[in-house]
């Protein structure tokens, strides 16, 4: 299992920041050469689903992700069918917002 794990500070609010994560739209299609599609949104966040495609290293990839945790304006999580596990973690540090990524491969 390959473990990633990162930080980045951003200037904003920690509800501003989880409103952009909760749409699987915004979340996946702010990765480079991401298509998001067939978004299905739950009321609670969990079981919410979406198709994407894109271009990762020269190779055309197609996929689903599931969103297995979330917790408002703290975490979320979400299953890709690909094999990897995506844990997105935000709190307040300062006047923004500690976003915390954390990756694994299964």
């Amino acid at each position: 299992m390959t473990r990633l794990t990162k930080s980045i500070m951003i200037d904003a609010p920690v509800e501003n920041v989880f409103d952009f994560m909760k749409d699987p739209a915004t979340l996946q299609g702010a990765m480079p050469h991401t298509e998001v599609r067939d978004v299905k949104q739950t009321p609670g966040g969990v079981g919410t689903t979406a198709q994407w495609e894109g271009t990762f290293l020269g190779f055309h990839v197609t996929g689903n992700i599931e969103y297995t945790e979330f917790v408002p304006n703290e975490r979320l999580v979400v299953t890709s069918s690909k094999g990897f596990v995506f844990s997105f973690g935000v709190e307040p540090d300062g006047e923004g917002t500690r976003l915390t990524l954390a990756e694994k491969d299964v």
